[in-house]
């Protein structure tokens, strides 16, 4: 055989080489369960969703869910794991704690992570994936038995504009005054959430953006209020597909 044919023979073969490793690169994704357990981690206001029709919405799959929801338990408080936020019972005060029925098998070891990630400080795409990157390290450490952990932003506001008429601003001092916080999720935000995922291609997944029908009648930092409703049925809907 000519050298030159030769040589353009084994150039396709590695070419098709390096094209079936890259597809088997793209096709590694978190496993799809279905899951024993699943605990989703949040701030006070996953809780209010919670109860608003989020856990009656997932029917028969209620007894594979629990829910750990705390107060000003923003993503850098996720990442500290000596902070209240993992108190392994309730907690009263300011730094609420409040941690639901457990599910009904594998409770203290959940196969699969719901973490509904937020702070208005984090104003950039790389502060996001450094304190996204430090609260995820935490929770596979206090969640080993974890196969697959989703990332969802907050309850965005509809079409993720601005409930609030005079857009707040975001930045320091915003996280614990709920005059300057409202439902708008950076395009950063979301870029942070992807390139954390594509770090973790076989461990985490980003959840769609889910909105809020309506604001609600009385503007209260996040809050949903009335539009809890609405919204959870959204969010127990996908997870009744993907249990």
């Amino acid at each position: 055989m000519p050298t030159n044919v030769s040589l353009i023979l084994k150039s396709l073969a590695f070419a098709a080489l390096l094209a079936q490793t890259a597809a088997a690169q793209k096709a590694v994704t978190p496993p799809r369960g279905p899951f024993t357990c699943t605990e989703l981690i949040g701030l006070y206001s996953s809780g209010e969703w919670w109860d608003g029709g989020f856990y009656d919405g997932l029917g028969d799959l209620k007894t594979r869910w629990q829910g750990r929801f705390s107060h000003y338990g923003y993503t850098y408080e996720y990442a500290k794991p000596d902070s209240y936020v993992w108190s392994p019972t309730n907690v009263g005060g300011v730094n609420n704690v409040r941690l639901t029925v457990p599910c009904a098998q594998n409770g203290d070891a959940p196969d699969r992570i719901v973490y509904q990630a937020w702070s208005w400080e984090l104003t950039s795409e790389k502060a996001w994936v450094d304190s996204l990157e430090a609260t995820l390290a935490t929770i596979r450490a206090k969640r080993p038995s974890a196969k697959r952990i989703d990332i969802m932003t907050i309850i965005r506001c509809p079409q993720n504009g601005w409930c609030h008429s005079d857009k707040p601003p975001l930045g320091p001092n915003t996280d614990h005054d709920a005059k300057k916080q409202d439902c708008h999720v950076p395009e950063y935000v979301d870029s942070a959430l992807a390139k954390v995922a594509a770090n973790h291609p076989d461990l985490v997944s980003v959840t769609p953006k889910f909105e809020a029908v309506s604001c609600a009648a009385r503007i209260d930092g996040i809050h949903l209020h009335e539009q809890n409703g609405p919204a959870a049925a959204f969010i127990a809907a996908y997870y009744k597909a993907l249990p």
